[in-house]
């Protein structure tokens, strides 16, 4: 493990909300629509009001700090109001709040995963957002990957893939291994298909139905 990495512990996380809110150094604007994706292991990440009793939302805490009301997804490519606050990496700057949809804050959305080839989801230009510390759940989590694969019918879709990238001191070396086969959905219920044929789309209860 790397221990130039600080970690926070959600417990630490809500005594330091209690006490005093963040400063305001920790809110970013970014320059240009950098490369981002959205972090594993953070739904244990959570935050409580100053008195210690209510639970606060994420996008609530991004609005407190930032003071602008939320709007438009953060992402991109997407024009869905935002109703979370999403951990979100961000390219050469680390873990950031960022309001998003709920279907970009979404676990199994492949287009707001880490991409290994490149294709990566950008931010909205100059996106504001506010800079938070990685926890040790972020860290460890088992990480979700997509893949870009031309399928039999010619179109190229990212699939998702649960791995981690080789360890090697050979630079032609530099690769990812999987740790197990790609996790495909069902098009309509987003149930587990992995097992069945690639060419079926959708799960047998959704086929029948």
């Amino acid at each position: 493990m790397n221990t130039s990495l600080r970690f926070i512990s959600p417990e630490h996380r809500r005594d330091k909300w209690r006490k005093k809110r963040r400063a305001s150094n920790n809110v970013i604007k970014l320059s240009g629509s950098p490369q981002a994706w959205n972090i594993d292991g953070s739904c244990s990440d959570k935050l409580v009001d100053e008195d210690g009793n209510n639970k606060i939302s994420w996008i609530k805490f991004w609005e407190i700090e930032t003071g602008v009301s939320r709007t438009l997804c953060s992402y991109s490519d997407c024009k869905e109001e935002a109703t979370c606050g999403g951990h979100i990496w961000v390219k050469n700057k680390g873990v950031v709040i960022s309001p998003i949809c709920s279907g970009c804050n979404h676990p199994s959305n492949v287009e707001r995963q880490q991409n290994i080839d490149g294709d990566n989801s950008t931010l909205r230009k100059n996106q504001i957002v506010v800079k938070v510390e990685m926890t040790e759940d972020m860290f460890c989590a088992e990480r979700r990957y997509s893949e870009s694969v031309r399928e039999c019918d010619g179109w190229v879709r990212k699939k998702c893939f649960f791995g981690r990238r080789k360890k090697s001191t050979d630079r032609n070396n530099v690769g990812w291994e999987k740790k197990r086969t790609y996790v495909r959905r069902c098009n309509e219920c987003g149930d587990d298909i992995s097992e069945q044929p690639e060419n079926h789309k959708v799960c047998i209860h959704c086929y029948y139905a």
